[in-house]
């Protein structure tokens, strides 16, 4: 058995807005490391531009997997077309600019990004717990401390690229979809694992299936 098989490295890409705490239930077979965002340098700053300063932390020829949850899934694929050697896993996330789903359609003809109401999202943040399929006492504690985390430049940002974005070459190795997540709902995507009751939020809620899903892709194939 290879080193890169026995000793997987996993760069964990977390969603919009959030951070490292939703990895937390995962239990991964190797080394795991978080790339925490980046403040953009500018409202106007390249999604590639973006991903270029993510990925400095990942040595230019070594194997791994970068799996990315939502918003981060779309920065993994940039982050694999710069890291020859990592593969690719989506989790709750578009493998391509046409998988968007109607609101997303939506928020780019209204220009959302331009006017993100992060103050209202922080006053209602039921409404996005029900959106994002947020349940347990723990899991709603833990997503309105994140919704803290939200700045008015990164998340314009970030809603810019996401509905700016018009793909990338490098595709997915696997991607982990939930049967009831509403943010992008499995009847718009294509998906290599379905997890049933999975929500956008299924890598806290079923962290178990998804931790299960990357120790199986590990264990069956170098990363590189």
């Amino acid at each position: 058995m290879s080193d890169a098989v026995a000793n997987p490295i996993f760069y964990l890409i977390p969603g919009l807005g959030a951070d490292a705490r939703i990895f937390e239930r995962l239990r991964l077979h190797g080394t795991v490391r978080v790339l925490e965002w980046l403040e953009p340098t500018s409202l106007d700053e390249p999604l590639a531009a973006y991903a270029a300063r993510l990925a400095a932390a990942i040595p230019p020829d070594e194997a791994c997997w970068v799996a990315g949850v939502s918003f981060g899934g779309i920065v993994a694929l940039e982050v694999g077309c710069l890291r020859p050697n990592a593969r690719v896993v989506l989790i709750s996330s578009l493998p391509t600019p046409t998988e968007r789903t109607g609101w997303v359609r939506l928020g780019a003809w209204l220009h959302l990004d331009a006017w993100a109401p992060i103050q209202l999202m922080r006053r209602l943040p039921r409404a996005g717990e029900w959106f994002f399929g947020v349940s347990g006492t723990r899991g709603n504690k833990l997503f309105r401390e994140l919704l803290t985390l939200l700045t008015p430049t990164y998340t314009k940002w970030a809603l810019r690229q996401l509905f700016r974005w018009t793909g990338c070459r490098v595709r997915p190795v696997a991607h982990l979809i939930g049967d009831r997540d509403r943010v992008f709902p499995i009847g718009y995507r294509t998906a290599t694992h379905v997890i049933r009751g999975g929500t956008h939020f299924m890598v806290v809620t079923h962290a178990t299936e998804v931790s299960k899903i990357l120790n199986a892709l590990a264990a069956e194939a170098p990363a590189a």
